[in-house]
């Protein structure tokens, strides 16, 4: 198969993905990511709060699990060997979207344990932050830090590169990271999974470069 086939199998033509297309379509996101932001801050506590008097949580916590389930690394890489055996990249789309999944999940741990937010429900409000919480050990032993979302971060950045690779199927993928979100807010701060939206960015300088190549 040669490399032309391959694009065209995969819906990618070379030349469709441009720099100037990425930067329009990387600035138009963050402009959406913060006036979503900005409409939904003074809602956060009242929502979470409200979702959780009238959700039986014992009851519903096996939905949940599964609700989530596609923002667990264990799905990530799942995805990953399924292209490795079928998609026409083989190693490389399975290794495109390990790189994107792992760059993603790094600098949620550092957004994470940079903010500080604890899960609601343990005594606090939703401005309630511990920057840097336990010093350097607490990127690797804190606990109950919220924001933003991993379980959002993982799923939608699986959803995005598995989107350049496998076009056709989009709107299942982002369908499946759409209910990890949900669920998250269900469980969680609302601004917790807009911010696992924005941090899933990260890994696409290596996704986009690496499929125009």
């Amino acid at each position: 198969m040669t490399d032309r086939r391959c694009y065209h199998d995969v819906g990618l033509a070379r030349g469709a993905i441009t720099t100037h297309d990425a930067v329009s379509r990387l600035g138009i996101c963050a402009l959406a990511w913060l006036l979503a932001l900005a409409i939904s801050l003074p809602l956060d506590s009242h929502l979470a709060g409200w979702l959780h008097g009238v959700i039986p949580v014992a009851q519903w916590m096996g939905v949940f699990k599964v609700m989530k389930s596609p923002g667990h690394f264990l799905f990530t890489l799942a995805v990953a060997t399924a292209l490795l055996l079928w998609h026409p990249w083989r190693w490389r789309a399975g290794a495109l979207l390990c790189v994107s999944g792992i760059m993603s999940g790094l600098l949620c741990v550092l957004a994470k344990w940079g903010f500080g937010r604890t899960r609601p429900f343990n005594g606090v409000t939703p401005f309630s932050l511990s920057p840097f919480r336990n010093g350097l050990l607490g990127l690797f032993h804190a606990e109950n830090l919220s924001f933003p979302s991993g379980h959002t971060c993982l799923a939608f950045a699986t959803a995005a590169c598995c989107t350049r690779l496998l076009p056709r199927w989009r709107w299942a993928f982002f369908g499946g990271a759409c209910v990890v979100g949900t669920e998250r807010i269900l469980q969680g701060w609302g601004h917790d999974t807009l911010g696992g939206l924005r941090v899933r960015r990260a890994g696409d300088p290596i996704v986009i470069p690496a499929l125009v190549l």
